[in-house]
């Protein structure tokens, strides 16, 4: 058990105890423990985006990032330590590589999205029904890069369809994230 889960059992716990009304501790737990790994991840790629003088790519990186990552999927790691660390790294590495805006970047994310997407979303409770809608939604996010013609959202929507690929899945699975 990670640092996050430690603090969000506390939090869940005490409002819990205090709040008699409340969830389960299990439920409480689960939504703490996403908003702090969020926290944890932003804090981490606004402040090295602070530092580098790019505090508004990483601002506007570190917000598209999992906003595409909620409708499209992705690899899963064991740990919350270790996903916001490689979350954080997959954004910075798109925020700080000098690539420009490409169309053909744009194109390769949805590309990939409209056949991998929705990807490990089997574990949440949403019918499989939905799959196309939440593929719809995110080839969408990432063809309005054609109005923005933003060179971090191009790379970051790469990089985020990127995890959608089974193979990046395999090759995490062989390390002890």
């Amino acid at each position: 058990m990670d640092v996050v889960d430690k603090i969000a059992i506390h939090f869940a716990e005490t409002i819990h105890k205090n709040a008699k009304e409340s969830s389960s501790v299990a439920v409480l737990k689960y939504a703490i423990a996403a908003v702090l790994n969020f926290l944890v991840f932003f804090l981490i790629v606004t402040f090295i985006c602070s530092v580098t003088g790019h505090f508004i790519d990483g601002l506007i990186a570190s917000l598209a990032f999992p906003a595409l990552r909620y409708f499209s999927g992705g690899f899963h790691l064991k740990s919350a330590t270790a996903c916001n660390v490689i979350s954080a790294a997959l954004v910075l590495l798109a925020v700080l590589t000098p690539i420009g805006w490409n169309w053909w970047i744009v194109l390769l994310a949805a590309t990939i999205l409209a056949f991998t997407a929705p990807n490990n979303v089997k574990r949440s409770k949403l019918p499989a029904k939905y799959y196309p809608v939440l593929k719809i939604i995110a080839v969408g996010i990432v063809l309005s890069n054609f109005i923005f013609h933003s060179d971090v959202l191009a790379k970051v929507f790469l990089l985020q369809s990127l995890t959608t690929l089974g193979v990046f899945q395999k090759i995490l699975d062989g390390y002890k994230f």
